[in-house]
């Protein structure tokens, strides 16, 4: 009898050790998935020319750098036209960090242009608030925006849904960005 009570007890912790693995691993939240899939993530940059009739007027360039703790990606755009005779060019920049959830975490952003300079800085606090300060020659002014979700670059949508298991085939998605 002591020995059957020993075998049943010993069933039961490995039935419960089985149940909470099966329930650690299948129904995970998407911010632990995406969380440990984003270590993952290899570094890398895309460039693009951007071209007009053949002629090219700019490029855009889009890095990710993968940080200890962070995910920073820098877009740099820059555009060169010409307009009644001379050369206008128009450059935005910005270095974005993001958790290892993919969760943005800041944004600094630069323009810089015939219609003058201006530079943005953002910030989330506690996933509810983008605090976003813009100064410009001059002038400058601070907003804070209520989030109804996790911002998602465009840049990384992709990743964002295939690391949170969302990807099915022959379905499509739509994304606030």
């Amino acid at each position: 009898m002591n020995r059957r009570r020993w075998v049943i007890a010993v069933l039961a912790a490995w039935a419960a050790s089985l149940g909470w693995l099966v329930k650690r691993e299948v129904f995970r939240p998407t911010g632990a998935r995406l969380a440990a899939a984003a270590m993952a993530v290899a570094p890398g940059g895309l460039f693009y020319r951007l071209a007009v009739g053949g002629q090219q007027v700019g490029y855009s360039s889009t890095t990710i750098d993968t940080l200890p703790g962070a995910i920073r990606v820098e877009n740099v755009f820059v555009l060169d036209v010409a307009a009644l005779g001379t050369l206008h060019r128009t450059t935005a920049r910005s270095i974005t960090m993001l958790s290892r959830a993919l969760r943005l975490e800041t944004v600094e952003t630069t323009f810089d242009g015939d219609l003058g300079q201006f530079a943005a800085h953002g910030r989330v606090i506690g996933d509810t608030v983008l605090s976003v300060a813009i100064v410009s020659e001059g002038d400058s002014q601070m907003t804070r925006i209520p989030l109804q979700g996790p911002i998602t670059l465009p840049t990384l949508l992709p990743l964002r849904l295939a690391f949170g298991g969302e990807l099915r085939s022959g379905r499509s998605y739509t994304a606030r960005l």
